[in-house]
Order: structure tokens, then C-alpha cells, then sequence
């Protein structure tokens, strides 16, 4: 089951609104539109609130925030985010979707690098076609959801692309509506892609789909600790790597009620944080 957990999270100062609902639900947060969470290996939180265009970071253990953003095409601005990795707390990427890049920042949130670079934009045509997911290999290796040709990108070390799949010619492994994609410590990748989530290993190659109406309504997927959590309609599901079901948990009818819906969510430890538009909500699990 959840427990709620008033941790720190929400007793500091924060320059966001803090909020406690009839059911004493406490909450923390003020997004426009809020369309991705991710949290690093520290503890912080970032949020990519896409109605503002910026990036926000939650500091653990002073409850600072920090800011990036505001829409445009410079290295300091962002159009339609969707997505956002955290994979070692140095480094922070984010799929800015509407330029067709991906962006890197340090733990500061200040601008490091993108990819393609902004030479290689002008002088070519575009190389990602509106990138709505990113994830990382152990080996380092950028893994793109590319939505416009619903195809994933493998972007070696070296910044060049060593293959893509999940294409119009990829047989059982082609995928139709993607948005969502993350890889595991054991070189297994995982993209959500309308009711299922298709299997790969790093090299591309097909493995398995998930669903056949498993699933009531897949949102969002993540992987902590060698497992592999699914946010479906009002379950986190928890899954082997393998993806062999493990067990269920059902997020409380108090959040779930008076049109609040999870849009995306993070797991570290014992703890569940789940995204709505607006707010995020803190959750230790007990199973």
C-alpha cells in the first residue's frame, strides 16, 4: 500500500505553493504544465514544466529551487519539452522536442552542450525530428525516441549515430506511437508505445512486447533497482526485467478522484513521486 510522507519535501521554504487537501494530502509544487519527472541519484527532483518551457529543480537537502528556461531556439531556451534523465548527478539531458535537440546541463542547471550542435543545425538539415524521450545506456550511449519517424536513435560516445530502430522496417519490433523510453543496467531497453511496452536490447534488437491487454492505460515507465515500474491508469505496476509481473500497487482514490490525473512519476528506494500537471506528490510504498 502508500503511506504519505511529510519529509522534507514539503516542510522547507519553498518558493512553490504548498498545498493540503481535504484528505490531508500534502503536496508541493506550482507548474503550468508539467509533463516529466526524473530524480538523480542525490535525491533531487527535476520537473520539466512544459506550459512555462523550463526546467526545474527541486534540491533535497536545502529545499532550493532552481530555474532554467523560457521559450525560444537559443542554447538557454526551450520549445515544448517532454522529456528529461538524470543518470548520474552531474549531468542533466533534456528532449527539447519543438527545436529538435537535445540539451545538456550540469547539476547547476547551467547550459554545458546540445545535440546536433547549433553549427551542425544550420549548416545540415535536421538530424532528430522532434525527440519526445532520452535514455542512457551503462556504457554512456544516448538512446533518442525520435517522434517524427517513431524510430530510436543510438548516439555513441563519440557523438555519431551507430543505428537506429523500432522503424517502418523493423517487423515485430516496429513501433507506432512511442513516448516513452528507458534502459536498464542489464542492457535492456524498455519503450512505452500506446497500450504496451516494446523490449530491445542496446543494439536494437527485438526481444518481446508487453501488453496484450495487460494493461488498462499506460502513461509512463521507469526502472529503478533492476526493476521496471509502469504508471497504468491508476496502478504502478511492478515488473522483473524479464517482464514477468512481480505485483500492483493502486494509488489512492483521494488522488486519483476530482480530475487530478499522474501524468509521469520516479522511484528511489521506498519512495514514490508522482507528477500531476500541477504538483508533485510524495509516497513511501509498503508491499
Amino acid at each position: 500500500m502508500f503511506l504519505l510522507i511529510a519529509a522534507l519535501w514539503v516542510s522547507g521554504d519553498f518558493s512553490f505553493a504548498k498545498h493540503q487537501t481535504e484528505d490531508s494530502i500534502l503536496t508541493i509544487g506550482d507548474f503550468k504544465r508539467a509533463s516529466a519527472l526524473s530524480i538523480d541519484p542525490l535525491g533531487n527532483l527535476y520537473v520539466v514544466d512544459r506550459g512555462a518551457n523550463e526546467i526545474i529543480k527541486i534540491e533535497k537537502h536545502n529545499n532550493k529551487i532552481r530555474r532554467t528556461g523560457g521559450r525560444g531556439w537559443k542554447s538557454t531556451a526551450l520549445d515544448e519539452p517532454t522529456d528529461i534523465n538524470t543518470p548520474n548527478g552531474l549531468d542533466i539531458y533534456v528532449a527539447d522536442y519543438g527545436n529538435h535537440r537535445i540539451l545538456r546541463y550540469d547539476r547547476n542547471l547551467n547550459f554545458v552542450s546540445s545535440y546536433p550542435t547549433e553549427e551542425k543545425t544550420q549548416s545540415i538539415e535536421r538530424i532528430i525530428g522532434f525527440p519526445r524521450s532520452i535514455a542512457f545506456s551503462r556504457f554512456g550511449d544516448l538512446f533518442i525516441l525520435e517522434g517524427e519517424n517513431n524510430r530510436i536513435l543510438k548516439i555513441n560516445s563519440s557523438n555519431k549515430i551507430e543505428r537506429t530502430f523500432g522503424g517502418v522496417d523493423a517487423g515485430k519490433g516496429r513501433l507506432i506511437k512511442p513516448i516513452r523510453i528507458r534502459v536498464s543496467n542489464r542492457d535492456r531497453m524498455y519503450v512505452l508505445d500506446q497500450n504496451n511496452i516494446v523490449m530491445f536490447d542496446i543494439y536494437g534488437n527485438y526481444i518481446r512486447t508487453l501488453g496484450n491487454e495487460s494493461f488498462k492505460r499506460l502513461r509512463s515507465v521507469g526502472i529503478y533497482d533492476n526493476t521496471l515500474y509502469a504508471l497504468d491508469s491508476c496502478s504502478i505496476m511492478i515488473i522483473d526485467l524479464d517482464g514477468t509481473m512481480k505485483n500492483q500497487i493502486t494509488i489512492p482514490s483521494q488522488i486519483m478522484g476530482k480530475n487530478t490525473e499522474i501524468i509521469d512519476f520516479a522511484v528511489q528506494r521506498d519512495l514514490i513521486y508522482l507528477l500531476t500537471e500541477h504538483r508533485i506528490m510524495i509516497y513511501r510504498i509498503k508491499i
